[in-house]
Parts: structure tokens; sequence; C-alpha cells
């Protein structure tokens, strides 16, 4: 608590409405008078289960008790008028009141409740007398509104599927489908603009941003070399998001993107250079965090399908179906003031201790191949970026200190994904791919609280993970199944967020880089050997409890 700071002022800025404050005192059993509030004192400010104006019986039977509370310590301290907290007590919930107590009359008017006279509680440090406030408003909390802007950064995972002819030129023999991708930055911007009532928030959002993300084919000496870059991309979306706290903002969105693709074909023979804007359905997730009344940080993912491409090189014609996920990391300003009409049931100051909790998410896994014995003669080499996708779940608990506005805490996480990709030469040709399986790990998490409202973190694990590859060449019959456990170094970031006393959210993203393996098999032109190097992007929204 800050000098000036009283219960009643902090039940008219985050409820609304001041006579809510017993809401307050009802959840710190600590505080014997409400009229005595330390500077630096710490309170938990629990949320109402409702709104102003649309009370829960939960809300109305804690603000009653709290009424009740006020009636026994008014009693003690001999005040003449205790009595008149009992309306208060009778307005909320009469339900409360011990039979010595009860009024044969049934409810109470809402305005009784201003001639009782409530009364405020003290200031932090302020001696004088409370005052006479007027009655509760019983409309709903007040609507805001407004435009907003802000920039970006992150990083993107593009991924394509690739369906095409493949064999002699000329004559076309085969057929190819497979998967790759690869990862990269961007950077952009966005403006929109939001509708809040109560604790839910409405917006419409147009963003743009721009990157050299592409994946790459090449066989050398001689062979096939195709790429697909991704650059600027636009989008509109709406957003239906619902305030946690007085900062703190979880959300989902939906919306039609446009983005420019620039795809290169080479063999030596025939050659393409196609660029073309494609239109994708986009969907996400993130969080939101107040800095200041205006400024605020986010932490976002999106995930974009878009429309396929083709590309004709003459002899041939190869579709092209581009994917991406980007996690972003944003800072926006809102040209009018005011985020929520709640505050957190838990300060993110107070995260000391153990915690558990689960975590869904979407993995994208990528792998630099590499594999010799290639082409006729077994003469080229391979190099090629892959990448598949896929959901992830999983666990995690810890133990974390407070150092000050600092946090440092230890953290075990165990998950499973199915995120893979394969590649398919036929006929006869190879088809292999990589499954990314279950995975655990320990890690360290450093983090500063903002505000009480939210707490910001990295993090680094040391991570061991499944993967299981498999290989067959049918014409050099040529079969394998690997699975092999690989360590791995993780790091990331995120953002927690608190619900309730007990509750919180999570949003992070993490990168982790793995050891490269090889596989080897025996074909007609000798010893052929394959590599994989693999990395995979992570974001995830974690739902944990505190002890």
């Amino acid at each position: 608590m800050e000098e000036g700071d009283t219960l009643w002022g902090l039940a008219e800025t985050y409820y609304l409405v001041p006579f809510y404050w017993p809401h307050i005192w009802t959840y710190n059993d600590n505080l014997a008078d409400p009229n005595r509030i330390l500077v630096n004192d710490s309170l938990w400010l629990p949320t109402l289960e409702g709104a102003p104006g649309s009370l829960t019986a939960a809300d109305r039977r804690s603000i009653a008790e709290g009424y009740l509370r006020l009636y026994y310590h008014m009693r003690a301290e001999g005040a003449p008028n205790a009595a008149d907290a009992l309306v208060g007590v009778r307005y909320y919930d009469a339900s409360v009141l011990p039979p010595e107590l009860r009024d044969p009359e049934e409810g109470t008017p809402a305005e009784d409740v201003a001639e009782a006279g409530e009364t405020q509680p003290r200031a932090a440090s302020d001696a004088e007398e409370p005052v006479t406030q007027p009655a509760p408003s019983t409309e709903a909390a007040v609507t805001s509104s407004g435009a907003y802007v802000g920039l970006h950064a992150g990083m993107a995972m593009l991924g394509t599927d690739l369906e095409g002819p493949r064999g002699h030129s000329n004559q076309q023999s085969g057929t190819l489908d497979a998967e790759f991708g690869n990862r990269g930055g961007i950077a952009g911007g966005f403006v929109g603009y939001s509708w809040s009532v109560d604790r839910w928030l409405m917006a419409l959002e147009l963003e743009a941003d721009t990157g050299k993300v592409s994946w790459d084919h090449g066989r050398a000496p001689a062979g096939k070399d195709y790429s697909l870059e991704r650059e600027e991309s636009y989008a509109l979306s709406g957003r239906l998001g619902y305030w946690l706290s007085s900062a703190a903002l979880i959300y989902g969105r939906a919306g039609l993107a446009r983005t420019t693709f620039h795809a290169e074909y080479d063999d030596g023979t025939d050659t393409a250079d196609v660029t073309e804007r494609s239109r994708g359905i986009r969907f996400g997730t993130g969080v939101e965090v107040a800095l200041s009344d205006r400024l605020f940080g986010r932490l976002d993912w999106r995930y974009t399908d878009h429309d396929p491409i083709d590309v004709d090189y003459g002899s041939g014609e190869d579709e092209y179906t581009p994917s991406e996920s980007v996690a972003s990391l944003g800072l926006g300003y809102r040209f009018f003031e005011g985020s929520s009409r709640q505050a957190p049931s838990r300060d993110a100051s107070q995260l000391g201790g153990a915690y558990l909790g689960l975590a869904l998410g979407w993995n994208t896994l990528h792998t630099e191949n590499t594999g010799d014995q290639r082409g006729g003669s077994g003469g080229n080499v391979l190099t090629v970026d892959r990448a598949g996708a896929g959901a992830l779940a999983g666990a995690f608990g810890g133990y974390g200190i407070e150092l000050g506005p600092a946090y440092l805490g230890v953290e075990l996480e165990a998950e499973a994904s199915r995120a893979s990709w394969d590649t398919a030469r036929r006929p006869d040709k190879r088809i292999y791919g990589v499954e990314r399986g279950t995975a655990y790990g320990v890690g360290l998490r450093v983090g500063y609280v903002i505000d009480g409202a939210a707490l910001v973190y990295v993090r680094g694990a040391r991570m061991r993970t499944e993967f299981e590859t498999d290989y067959e060449f049918a014409s050099e019959g040529v079969s394998i199944d690997d699975t092999r456990t690989l360590d791995g170094n993780r790091a990331g970031l995120g953002i927690e967020l608190p619900v309730s006393e007990h509750l919180f959210v999570r949003a992070d993203y993490s990168y982790t880089d793995y050891e490269e393996y090889d596989i080897t098999y025996g074909s007609s032109n000798g010893t052929g050997t394959e590599s994989f190097d693999n990395d995979e992007d992570q974001f995830r929204l974690g739902l944990g409890y505190w002890f």
C-alpha cells in the first residue's frame, strides 16, 4: 500500500463502486482495522465473479460479510452509529446475519444505504474522520473504447507442403510429396480499435510485417535447386479478450491474411521465378499486460494457412501450399485511458513458493537434412530444410523465490508432441521422415514483476527428447526404424498472469536446439549417410496452481 491508499479508493478504482470495499476486507483477515492501513502493507485484491449491477450470490455474500465485520468492529470501538453497517449487510445478503440481528422486514431499499451513511475507511497514514459517500451505482460497468497502435517483432516458422512430378526432366516418371520449412525473424506493426465492456474486450486490428523467411533445396554438383521465401504480410483480424485483472488481458484472434511469396526453380534445363500474393486464414492467441495507463506489452502467437501457389517450370508444375506460425513480442500505445474493471486477487509480487500446471500449444520441428548418394550415379549431395508442425501437451512444476520485484525459480517440465515431417519420392525412391515424441527437462526462470499485475520472465532448460526416424529406399532394399533420445538446450520467454488467489495463466515461447545425428545404409553405390540436425519452436498456454 502507498500513502493515501484506502479500501474505499481501491474498490472505486477496480470495481467502479466504492461501496464494495468490504469485499477486499473480507479477503484480508490480517487487517484488523480498515482505518489503520500502513504504507507498504500487502493486501490481496479479490476479483468479482460478476460486475457492478450484476453481482453473483458469492459477491453479495462476501460484501455483506465485510459489512457485518464492520458492525462488530465499530461496536467494539464504541461507535454510536455501529448499527448503520447492518444496512449494508441487509442490502447485499441478509442471510449472513446471526438470528439476534435479523430484521423481521424483508430486504432494504437501495436508497437506505446512503441514508445510513456508509463510511469510507481512512487512507494509509491518514488520521481524519471517515466521511459519508454517495450510494452505490446499480448500472453496468462503463464501456471504454478507442484506437491503439504498436510495433512487434518475432520469429516466423514457415512450412510448405510440395507436390510435383520428379524423374528425368523429359520423362517425368515419378512424383514428389514432401514437407519443407525454415525459421526467420520478422518485424512490423499493428493498429486497431477496441471496445471494452466490463471484463470483455472486442477489437478490430490491422497488422503488417516483413521478413525474409525461406527454405532451400539444393543438390550439388548437379541436380534440382528450388526454394520458397516469405516476404511481406498483411492481415485484418478480430480479437475477443477477457480481462483477468486491471492490467492483464488474454485474447483470441481470427481473420484473413495476404502474404507475398517468392519461389525459384532450376534443374539445369528448366527454370522458374514466381512471385505471388497468397490469401490465408489466420487465427491465434496472446496476452497483454499494461505497462502504464496507455502503454502495454504483448506476447502473441498466430497461425496462417495459405492458398496453394503453382510454380510452372516448363516441363512440369509444382504446387506449394505454405503455412506459418509466428510468435512475437509487441509494444503498443492506447489513445485512451483505462483497461480492465477488475483487480488481481493475488498480487503477482506474491509468487514465491511451489506451483504445478498444465500446458497446451503448438510445436514446429525444423531439420537441416544432408544426404549423399544422390542422383543416378550417387555422386551428388543433398542439402535441404525440412519442417513439420503439430500440437503439444505437457505439465510443469517448480519453486520460486522473490527478490524484491525480481523472481528466481527452478522448474521441471514434461511434454508430448507429434510434430513431424515426411518426404516421399515414388515409385521405388526414398521415403523418410522424422517425428518428435516425448520430452522432459529441468531449467531456471528469471523474471521481473510489473506493478503486481504480471511476471515477465526468461528461461533456460536442458531437455531430453525422443525422436523417431523412418528411412526406406525400396529399390536398394533399405528399411530403417531409428528411435533415439537427444539432448537439447532450450531458451525462451513468457508472461505469467494471476487469475485468482491460487490460479495463474502463462503464455510462453521457446526455442530448442538438439544435437545432430547420422543414419548409414548400404546401397549399390556404396555406403550412404543421412544427417539430421533438429531444432524446434514452441508456443504454449498454461494454467497453473500456486500452493
